[in-house]
């Protein structure tokens, strides 16, 4: 049986990146290609897209070193007073140092980078792996995943979960927590009212 479905297909023309359905077009993000910076212009558009218009640049071997929104202010110039960012580890830009470092010099940086939604107050549930001591040598060895309930207050809901230095749980994912429901979302760039189809 035949579909009527048109596909999407996006495009780089210029700076801007289209997201293109037949003849129809919007314009969902640009991209800075000396400076490698892809940017959304507004949250819902980042959010809705990201996946693919990432997935898009990188089928193209076009690199992205910064993620920003256009509602925020931009991230002020680095100087010599600010320490270089830290090296990334195996969790990649999740290392706790790069987290802690983009949230306190490259705030608009840190909203896009791991998709700050909001704030959240309610209960969340974290699955977490358990390790545990083998008896008569001591040798940790993993006994499965853990679920931990608990109740927050005021924490940053993101699309990507992410943790400080000293190992405090920064932000939590939608499906981490309980009561918070997709209608809810809030948007901290007060972008709301920007439609989606340009």
């Amino acid at each position: 049986m035949a579909t009527d479905k048109i596909p999407i297909t996006y495009e780089l023309v210029g700076k801007e990146i289209h997201k293109r359905q037949g003849e129809d077009y919007k314009i969902v993000a640009t991209y800075e290609g000396e400076t490698k910076t892809l940017t959304f212009p507004n949250t819902a558009m980042q959010r809705w897209n990201s996946e693919a218009v990432n997935a898009f640049l990188a089928q193209n071997e076009l690199l992205v070193q910064n993620v920003l929104l256009g509602t925020l202010p931009k991230d002020p110039p680095l100087t010599k007073a600010i320490p270089p960012r830290p090296k990334k580890g195996p969790e990649g830009d999740k290392t706790p140092e790069i987290v802690a470092w983009y949230r306190k010099y490259r705030p608009n940086q840190f909203i896009a980078r791991y998709g700050v939604l909001g704030n959240y107050t309610g209960k969340v549930v974290i699955i977490e792996s358990r390790w545990k001591p083998r008896p008569g040598d001591g040798i940790l060895e993993y006994r499965g995943p853990q679920k931990i309930e608990k109740q927050v207050t005021d924490v940053l809901l993101a699309r990507r979960a992410t943790c400080l230095p000293d190992g405090t749980r920064l932000t939590y994912t939608p499906e981490e927590c309980v009561e918070w429901h997709e209608d809810e979302d809030q948007d901290l760039a007060q972008d709301t009212a920007v439609e989606d189809n340009q």
